[in-house]
């Protein structure tokens, strides 16, 4: 997939901002636009002198090209209005990962039974809760039969590290969304993000991916800060499934 040109600005303290359109979105599109904009990669910290990155930018916007058809939004009908309510991210065999938050009923009563989940360059697909993880605002969400060859997001086996590099991806009507974060502290399962940009309601439940282009894991929902759960989780739930994650290319 050859992408739009790149627009940015020379190197600061913070990775170059830039943004830019998948092939997809240069043309037409039918469903949801095939649109990224990167609102920033954050540098944090001195490198070491072994390490040598020749051009972060263009690495960066390489993953979020190949992944972002995996990101999805998660939408839910109720009083048969559907909305939105946080994105989510394919991970193979028919499964999507979201927060639980974004499958609640705003009654507070269960769970939203009527729901769909809107994919890049494809439309609205069918999609039912069939396991969470209560106490770590996951749910695993099964599609519709169509859903089983869609892209699927790749997970990591281990749980990052403080300093480490990532993107979030967050999905809205119209657009794929990136910024970049780096993980600032780590607590078993839990980890916190700083980044020079807001990370929305737009990115709850959406992925965020490290340097190898791996599901890293999930960002929750959060009015104070930025906070996600580690893909091992997913793994997981996969496991109680019987069902094998999707490979790393």
């Amino acid at each position: 997939m050859t992408a739009c040109p790149v627009s940015g600005r020379a190197p600061g303290p913070y990775w170059p901002i830039a943004a830019w359109e998948s092939e997809r979105s240069c043309a037409k599109p039918t469903f949801m636009k095939s649109h990224l904009l990167v609102l920033g990669l954050v540098l944090g910290g001195s490198a070491a002198a072994s390490v040598i990155v020749r051009d972060p930018r263009a690495q960066w916007k390489a993953i979020a090209d190949r992944l972002f058809t995996t990101v999805v939004q998660v939408q839910r009908a109720e009083a048969q209005q559907p909305f939105a309510r946080g994105s989510g991210v394919l991970i193979g065999n028919g499964l999507a990962v979201t927060t639980l938050d974004a499958v609640a009923s705003r009654s507070g009563n269960g769970m939203v039974q009527d729901l769909g989940v809107l994919v890049p360059d494809v439309g609205r697909v069918g999609a039912r809760v069939v396991d969470t993880v209560p106490e770590l605002d996951l749910a695993l969400l099964l599609l519709s039969s169509e859903g089983k060859s869609l892209s699927a997001a790749p997970l990591a086996t281990e749980v990052p590290a403080a300093g480490d590099p990532l993107i979030a991806m967050g999905s809205s009507q119209d657009e794929v969304s990136v910024i970049g974060m780096i993980v600032s502290r780590v607590s078993g399962e839990l980890f916190t993000l700083d980044s020079n940009k807001t990370a929305d309601s737009r990115f709850w439940g959406g992925p965020l991916f490290d340097e190898q282009g791996r599901l890293a894991g999930i960002q929750l929902a959060s009015a104070n800060g930025s906070k996600a759960v580690s893909a091992r989780v997913i793994q997981r739930m996969l496991d109680r499934r019987g069902v094998a994650p999707m490979p790393v290319n």
